[in-house]
């Protein structure tokens, strides 16, 4: 581009500039979030619905610092350049689960307010991207999307992983729940089939006479899904082959 849109940094910012402004009008900003997708197509990463840029680092840090920065959002939401659809039908072996965090290295220095993390964490990986010992860069939240699907009580499954690492991981007496395993065929279909069939946890302990009258377990299907430790989500298959016959 050649118009005040295109061409040096702050130019290909000013959009974003513009939209926020114009936000600002109506809501305060910290009724504000932002999601940014930096991507890595330089290096062979992940891009985002065709959005390529020739220098994304430079692009990407000047938004953060320069446009984002200071303005007392309520989040910074970054999506790691590693979720690549056409593998995802395995969690346990979705290339992406196994990829280093780029984008939480590149901008978290960039920036002082909430910042948020998405793009395929697993159990483990969220827990090293937020142990809280303030040795490392941190986000301080994470977005799940498929493992969401298919545990509709994800946080208390992850806080439940998070204890049993900090306290020693294989170490210890209690191990985490396991995650259900979300079927990937079911996504973004018509039916309630993958939607509101995945159990909870609650669920799982109840007798079915205590189901049989609560709406919060309606459509909830025992059995129906396999389950995976959480350990071993992003592992290989060779490895989780092995851990199975043990």
């Amino acid at each position: 581009r050649t118009d005040e849109y295109g061409g040096s940094v702050e130019n290909r910012c000013r959009l974003l500039k513009e939209v926020l402004e114009a936000i600002f009008e109506i809501w305060p900003s910290d009724r504000v979030g932002v999601r940014l997708s930096p991507h890595d197509a330089p290096n062979g990463g992940n891009t985002y619905y065709g959005c390529k840029d020739s220098n994304p680092d430079v692009v990407y840090r000047h938004a953060v610092r320069n446009v984002l920065n200071g303005l007392n959002l309520a989040y910074l939401l970054l999506t790691e350049p590693r979720w690549v659809g056409k593998y995802d039908d395995s969690p346990e072996t979705d290339p992406g689960f196994q990829m280093p965090l780029r984008n939480l290295e590149m901008f978290r220095k960039e920036y002082s307010g909430v910042m948020i993390g998405a793009g395929g964490f697993t159990p483990s990986s969220s827990y090293a991207a937020m142990s809280g010992d303030g040795s490392k860069d941190e986000y301080d939240a994470l977005a799940f999307g498929r493992w969401f699907i298919s545990n509709p009580d994800l946080p208390e499954r992850l806080k439940s992983f998070h204890e049993w690492k900090a306290n020693g991981g294989a170490d210890a007496s209690q191990p985490p729940p396991p995650l259900n395993r979300y079927e990937r065929d079911t996504f973004y279909t018509q039916d309630a089939e993958g939607y509101i069939d995945y159990p909870s946890l609650e669920f799982d302990q109840q007798t079915p006479t205590d189901n049989s009258n609560k709406l919060d377990y309606e459509g909830m299907v025992l059995g129906k899904y396999p389950l995976l430790e959480q350990d071993v989500v992003g592992t290989s298959l060779k490895e989780t082959e092995a851990r199975s016959k043990l």
